[in-house]
């Protein structure tokens, strides 16, 4: 487990590092937390904030589909509590940053198929 938790502070970082290389966003800020006043509801890996932009992004090891789903459950509770107008994102080391809109039409593609 020690080494999942270093491989995605990793992979966390490399994010981090991408998106303020990108110049897109004048805040980048890791691990935010969020939640209520007296509880916290969870943590958003990677959040970037720019001119109109406030984007959430959930970091995963793999593009496994149950962990491909847990992201996108993540995001959108992040996206509700946070509020604000931006985009959901997932990123993994297989296919980079992806919108949630094509993660969850990934996920329904696969779904799709084997049902045939």
């Amino acid at each position: 487990m020690i080494s999942n938790e270093k491989s995605h502070d990793r992979l966390v970082k490399r994010l981090e590092h991408m998106l303020l290389s990108s110049g897109q966003y004048y805040i980048v800020q890791v691990n935010v937390q969020y939640g209520t006043s007296t509880k916290t509801l969870g943590e958003i890996d990677v959040l970037g904030i720019g001119c109109d932009l406030f984007d959430i992004y959930e970091v995963k090891g793999s593009a496994e589909q149950n962990s491909m789903r847990k992201a996108a459950d993540q995001v959108r509770m992040a996206r509700r509590y946070l509020g604000q107008i931006g985009t959901e994102f997932i990123y993994t080391p297989q296919f980079g940053i992806e919108t949630l809109d094509q993660v969850v039409q990934k996920l329904q593609q696969r779904k799709n198929n084997r049902r045939r």
